[in-house]
């Protein structure tokens, strides 16, 4: 059952990404220009007409949309994305310098997360329909509606611009290398992305609490036969 389950929300999710990426390519080709400037993006400004021409097939312009998009997947399907226009520089190779970054800040996200959801849901569940667990509930709505990047712009302001706690702007900084630098590195993306997470993860616990003590309750008082 359990793999069943789990070979079903692969395949939708296959699907989904077929989906997006294909409405994406189609919705690209429809901008006025848009082939141009993917031309333009890959040879550079001053090119002459034949490396415009030749830069034309390269990217598969000169075929329908569907022929496209197929021989795109099947470049993706081994990892194969192209070259970035912006940085000349192959996508897998931006996405495997980037990657260990990544994985570090959503590690980080995540224990910051669990640290503060875990115990204002304890707090909320024994303090329940109380001022403090409607406080804690208005915090938890708020910090789910709140978009990462707003916060994220809010604490660069607050943290960075302002108070200067911490860099705006800073290379990677390894953890053996520098703890305390590599801490003022990782706090603001990390704590950017561990927001939503706290109100999602305190709502989700707070509720778990609660049903755990009535059940508990419920049990201990039939035991006693009340």
């Amino acid at each position: 059952m359990g793999l069943r389950y789990f070979l079903n929300r692969f395949i939708r999710l296959i699907s989904v990404l077929l989906v997006v990426t294909f409405l994406a390519t189609w919705m690209l080709s429809l901008f006025p220009g848009g082939r141009q400037a993917r031309v333009t993006f890959k040879v550079g400004p001053g090119a002459t007409q034949e490396q415009l021409d030749k830069a034309y097939k390269e990217l598969n312009l000169d075929k329908p949309l569907v022929i496209q998009y197929v021989l795109w997947v099947k470049k993706a399907a081994t990892a194969d994305f192209g070259v970035s226009g912006i940085y000349n520089e192959y996508v897998t190779k931006l996405v495997r310098n980037r990657l260990g970054a990544t994985l570090v800040t959503m590690l980080y996200a995540q224990l910051i997360a669990l640290g503060i959801s875990i115990p204002l849901a304890l707090w909320a569940a024994y303090r329940r329909n109380g001022p403090i667990d409607r406080a804690l509930n208005t915090f938890a709505f708020g910090s789910v509606s709140m978009p990462n990047y707003i916060f994220a712009l809010f604490l660069l302001y607050v943290l960075a611009v302002r108070l200067k706690w911490f860099p705006a702007l800073s290379k990677n900084v390894s953890l053996f290398e520098s703890p305390w630098r590599h801490f003022k590195v990782y706090f603001i993306p990390s704590l950017a992305l561990a927001f939503p997470l706290i109100g999602t993860y305190f709502r989700l616990l707070r509720v778990d609490l609660i049903s755990t003590l009535q059940s508990d309750f419920i049990t201990t008082a039939r035991a006693k036969g009340l």
